[in-house]
């Protein structure tokens, strides 16, 4: 009705100007008025709060109305910005599927939302320090877990799981699933990542990755791979034969560097000297370039 209009807009008008107390005062008189429309003010009063930024009182004053109404799509909406805005994934991942069931968000933005949820997931994870090692490669697999499987194979959220594995050290596991993910759709950010693993088993990660040049014989990055894998394996003589390979299509400072550290461990102090040298002066007139 239009006194029931009248007073929601009001109440945002108040809002408005920051005028909070007014807000208040205003929705409670719809209350009275109009209990039917308990819900509607309810749900206005949480987005003035949430407006406000106002989110400690946000959350209390929403739970209980979301408890009551747990299939409202209105309240999963505001339950879904408050947790957004301030960061609560787990709280957040927790309703991501009464969000789908009740249809609160279409399925386009839900999508971007649940990888956006399970990437920040990831990226937030803490390690218990008192947990053992096994503990902490177990936390790792029941974050794991809660992510569907159809979301598994999303760019942003395998990195963040191979970060994770990292943190725990469950390198061999990190290997495994790096390569299965090159074989399945090559990605030489993966590339890069799995050259930098370090696993227990280093000369059978060089001759899986090895297989790869077959088809990618001048891609610097396997090349770099493929180098610092046998850095791992103490190969230093293939080491210095794919960092020169790489060197030689597009030179960089980490390149020559990595080259001169590998000349270092071959005794061979002149050329490692030069290396380090050419890096230097490359990444200075890099440096004098982009100024």
């Amino acid at each position: 009705s239009m006194p029931d209009v009248n007073l929601l807009f009001a109440a945002r008008a108040a809002a408005e100007n920051h005028q909070i107390d007014d807000a208040r005062d205003l929705l409670e008189r719809l209350r009275e008025t109009q209990p039917r429309a308990t819900l509607l003010a309810d749900k206005a009063f949480a987005e003035i709060l949430l407006g406000e930024e106002n989110f400690t009182q946000a959350i209390q004053f929403l739970l209980p109305i979301a408890e009551k109404k747990p299939n409202d799509r209105g309240v999963l909406r505001l339950l879904a910005d408050l947790y957004y805005l301030t960061e609560d994934w787990s709280s957040l991942q927790k309703i991501l599927a009464d969000l789908r069931r009740f249809n609160a968000l279409n399925s386009t933005d839900l999508d971007v939302l649940e990888i956006d949820v399970y990437t920040n997931l990831l990226s937030s994870f803490q390690l218990n320090i008192d947990s053992t090692a096994q503990e902490k490669i177990d936390q790792v697999g029941e974050l794991w877990e809660l992510i569907p499987k159809k979301l598994r194979q999303n760019h942003d959220i395998m990195c963040g799981y191979f970060e994770v594995l990292q943190l725990v050290n469950d390198n061999d596991k990190l290997v495994m699933l790096l390569a299965k993910s090159i074989n399945s759709q090559w990605n030489t950010e993966l590339v890069r990542r799995l050259g930098e693993a370090t696993s227990s088993v280093p000369e059978k990660q060089l001759l899986m990755a090895e297989k790869w040049l077959i088809k990618n014989p001048q891609d610097i990055a396997l090349l770099t791979a493929l180098g610092n894998i046998c850095c791992q394996a103490k190969f230093w003589g293939k080491a210095k034969d794919y960092f020169a390979s790489a060197v030689a299509l597009q030179p960089s400072p980490y390149l020559y560097l990595k080259l001169s550290e590998v000349l270092v461990e071959m005794g061979d102090l002149t050329g490692s000297n030069d290396s380090c040298k050419r890096g230097l002066l490359l990444g200075i007139e890099t440096q004098f370039n982009q100024d």
